[in-house]
């Protein structure tokens, strides 16, 4: 992944004062930004919410939340993402803030409601994914995928491990459908 242009940003001495009249010092930083093909877009049609404020998180594989999007006319939209494997969940945001709010226990607040897209997001270089997901469709407990759980159940000595082996198969047969489009015109 090559640099499309390089910029060079320099700033001269006493361009900015501070509060007791000092100066900058002169400041020079050299930069670059990637090509527009380097990076890829993830939408997501969300079902179910009936026009229930919402904003949907994209997740690393280790479960932080890296952006986040409101839900607009049943539609989350993250341009700009660098290919990697990703994960999101949805919170429903009832108060509007566009942050997730834990609740209160004194004031006798619930938390917002959260649900996890079923399966993990690899996406490639100057690819469009577009992933339908009805957030009423599984179950809260069957729907944060197994390599994101912070505690995953332990296989029975002599058992192999089916649920991976399982969300490999769900995720082939999820992924013929999801529609993923290459954005290659090379």
């Amino acid at each position: 992944m090559g640099a499309w242009a390089t910029y060079k940003l320099e700033i001269d001495s006493l361009a900015a004062m501070g509060v007791y009249k000092q100066g900058n010092a002169p400041f020079s930083q050299t930069f670059s930004v990637r090509k527009e093909s380097d990076y890829s877009t993830i939408t997501f049609n969300v079902a179910g919410l009936d026009s229930v404020p919402a904003v949907v998180e994209l997740l690393s594989s280790a479960d932080k939340p890296l952006r986040r999007r409101p839900v607009a006319d049943g539609k989350a939209v993250f341009d700009h993402v660098l290919p990697n494997t990703y994960y999101a969940r949805l919170f429903i945001d009832s108060n509007g803030n566009g942050q997730y709010d834990s609740g209160s226990l004194t004031e006798g607040v619930q938390p917002e409601e959260v649900y996890y897209f079923p399966k993990k997001l690899p996406l490639k270089q100057r690819w469009d994914m577009v992933q339908n997901w009805n957030v009423y469709e599984l179950p809260l407990d069957a729907q944060k995928p197994l390599d994101i759980k912070k505690n995953k159940p332990k296989p029975k000595p002599g058992e192999k491990n089916s649920r991976e082996d399982e969300e490999d198969d769900e995720y082939d047969e999820y992924d013929s459908s999801s529609g993923g489009v290459n954005r290659n015109t090379e």
